[in-house]
């Protein structure tokens, strides 16, 4: 997905409003905890478990490299275009023995990684 500027164009060279846009928002909470996680795993604070709400549930799949960065990016902004709950609130329907058959495959399979 293209976008017509960039994150640091809009922080630093834009109005409020588009700060305030809930598609930026997201993408600059999921950037600073990428960040923040990258710079904690340099300094070898190397996590067991990682879990997110809301954005930094994608955040939490980038760092346990569940899903690449652009493709997280990618779904933040559609996400937001859905108008999707920024909080997290989200309706579905999921097959939850489906779900947690994955997530615990997924967090023995991260958790032998580190």
């Amino acid at each position: 997905m293209n976008l017509e500027h960039s994150l640091l164009d809009v922080l630093f060279n834009s109005d409020l409003n588009e700060i305030l846009d809930p598609m930026w928002n997201s993408l600059g909470n999921f950037a600073i905890e990428v960040a923040l996680g990258l710079f904690w795993i340099h300094l070898n604070v190397i996590p067991e478990l990682i879990l997110g709400f809301g954005t930094g549930s994608f955040s939490a799949a980038v760092l346990s490299e569940g899903i690449e960065i652009k493709d997280a990016m990618n779904l933040i902004i559609v996400r937001s275009q859905l108008g999707v709950n920024p909080s997290g609130l989200c309706v579905g329907q999921v097959n939850i023995q489906e779900f947690l058959k994955n997530v615990v495959y997924r967090v023995k399979f991260v958790s032998r990684l580190f």
